[in-house]
């Protein structure tokens, strides 16, 4: 089973969400905001954003799961 989303709708959507993210990433901390630009605006590895922010790639790991759920639940 397919679902299909024309390209009108997935822009309404965006359009509508967009708000929300930039919000809730302008919530989190400096470095937190800082590790969710990096790893999923930029696109930059776990490894390459610790590297960044001076940290592990298992640190890193931690901390981008814990501004996700930060984002999450603001």
């Amino acid at each position: 089973m397919s679902s299909t989303i024309s390209s009108d709708d997935n822009e309404i959507l965006w359009n509508q969400l967009t708000p929300h993210l930039d919000q809730a990433v302008a919530a989190l901390s400096h470095t937190d905001r800082t590790a969710i630009l990096l790893r999923f605006y930029e696109k930059k590895p776990l490894r390459e954003v610790g590297e960044r922010l001076g940290l592990s790639e298992e640190a890193t790991k931690k901390r981008v799961s814990r501004a996700i759920e930060s984002c999450a639940t603001s």
